[in-house]
């Protein structure tokens, strides 16, 4: 019953966190949440769902994107509030982005002026290889021990999106 982008980048990982939480917070693990630099452009927390999106006479054409990335919006913004939960457990929590349209298969379906733009700028995207020494300094790295709330992005914290830093907002 929920939208597949949001279920697949956020409600599945976070459901397993939350069943495995009493063990991580056991062997005072680091979680790491995978995000996007698409959560800026998410618009505010008041309607996450956009299945109503895809699902009128005349589809949006940019229901894609935009149910993309409230899905990482809710990543950022729900590792945050589970930093706080956690404080003090020995649990660290994080977010990660592994930066600019790294080209996986995710783009291998992709029709319309996106496949164009991202057939033009293939070369010059980040890499596979390019993108993991982040994944592994959060996962890994003894200098973020017991660093927890921080949304990370080419092995630097950086501010997430206002609405992550304040969920009134």
């Amino acid at each position: 019953g929920v939208e597949s982008t949001l279920a697949v980048n956020h409600v599945g990982p976070f459901l397993l966190t939350q069943l495995l939480l009493d063990r991580l917070v056991e062997s005072s693990a680091r979680i790491v949440f995978v995000s996007s630099d698409a959560h800026y452009q998410a618009t505010a927390f008041d309607d996450v769902d956009t299945a109503p999106l895809w699902k009128r006479d005349k589809p949006d054409p940019n229901a894609g994107f935009a149910a993309y990335n409230r899905s990482k919006l809710l990543v950022a913004a729900c590792a945050r509030e589970l930093a706080e939960r956690t404080r003090g457990t020995g649990v660290t929590v994080n977010t990660i982005t592994p930066g600019p349209l790294i080209p996986t298969a995710i783009y291998d379906e992709v029709t319309g002026p996106f496949a164009v733009f991202v057939g033009v700028m293939k070369p010059v995207l980040r890499t596979v290889d390019e993108a993991m020494p982040n994944y592994l300094y959060v996962c890994t790295s003894p200098e973020l021990d017991d660093v927890s709330g921080f949304y990370f992005k080419d092995r630097r914290s950086q501010e997430a999106a206002r609405s992550v830093l304040d969920p009134q907002r």
